[in-house]
This record gives C-alpha cells, structure tokens and sequence, in this order.
C-alpha cells in the first residue's frame, strides 16, 4: 500500500504511461485509431493511468485496468497469470512497470498474447537494477537475462510478428527494459 501511495503522489501511473505512449504514438495502426481500440492496461494501481490513457485519445468506453486490488469500476480485479477476459478481446495490452512483480513471466506474456486479437499490440515497460544496487529490495526484481528484451519476446516467439520498439538496460546497469510488438495468430 505504502509503495502505491507513493506512487500516487509523485504521478508514478502517468510517467509509466507516458513512457509507453510515446513509442505507440508512431505506430499509426494506433495513433489513427485510438478512439476505436479496446485497451487494457495491466496494474494500474489506481485509475490515473486509465486517464491518462483517455487524455491521449483513448476512448474511456474502451479502456480496462486490471490489477489484483481495486474499489474502481473501470479496473476488474484479476490476475495477469490467468486473465478474466476471452480470448482475442483487447487491441492494445499496456504493461507499464508491473511485469517485474510476476512471478512466472512466461506465463503472464503468454496470457497477454491470448487476450490479445490478432493484429494486436502489446507494450511493456520494467526497470532493471542491478543486484548491487538493490539493498535489501527484493520486490520487483529482474535477473540480469531480463534486462534483454530477447528473453521475455522468446517467451511468446511463435506469436511475436513486428517488433516496433525495443530498449534494453545496458549491460549490468540501471535502465529501463521497454518493447512493442504486433501479436499474430
């Protein structure tokens, strides 16, 4: 709670967005169609990131959160590992610094392809500290293979089409991992 308060009051949903939206914004499959997308956004805490993504254009009708916690009617309570939604119902899955805490990732990539139609895009973000630079923080760690967008795009290999965007941490050091792909089925 502690962690997603902070996270509230230094506007943590809307620069985690942010960082997605820019990259998504050059791909024009999205940026034509933005009022007409189904989106969700998984673990947004809270709903500031779902308007945020609303203040881009998004059509609030159309967007989800997901998370584990929420009194929010636009945000459904679940479980990335095992998603409540059909499959191929989502045009645009946004995971903004919320893969980390997963604790099967392959899994939850997998999940996101599922809910994802074809054609579809999904975008992630996480952070990448290294050991050294942790303290006594556990939470939300990745290893050093995944601060290389290769580890978590082979998870989904067979389903991953056009790579948009990708950005790994520089070997051993601080940094972001972020990559956008098309999902084909």
């Amino acid at each position: 709670i502690d962690h997603n308060l902070k996270g509230a009051r230094n506007m943590g949903a809307v620069r985690r967005t942010g960082r997605l939206i820019g990259p998504l914004e050059a791909i024009d499959k999205i940026w034509a169609n933005k009022p007409k997308l189904d989106v969700l956004s998984v673990g947004p805490r809270t709903e500031m990131e779902l308007f945020h993504l609303c203040g881009y254009g998004f059509d609030p009708r159309r967007v989800r959160g997901l998370d584990l916690v929420s009194s929010s009617p636009m945000i459904d309570i679940g479980d990335m590992h095992q998603m409540p939604y059909e499959d191929n119902r989502f045009d645009l899955i946004i995971c903004g610094w919320v893969l980390v805490y997963s604790d099967d990732r392959a899994r939850a990539m997998r999940e996101f392809v599922r809910v994802t139609k074809p054609g579809g895009v999904i975008a992630v973000g996480n952070t990448y500290i290294p050991q050294e630079q942790r303290g006594d923080n556990s939470v939300g760690v990745l290893s050093v293979a995944e601060a290389k967008v290769d580890t978590y795009l082979d998870y989904v290999r067979e389903s991953v089409d056009q790579v948009y965007f990708r950005h790994g941490a520089p070997d051993n050091q601080e940094g972001r991992v972020i990559f956008i792909f098309d999902v084909k089925k």
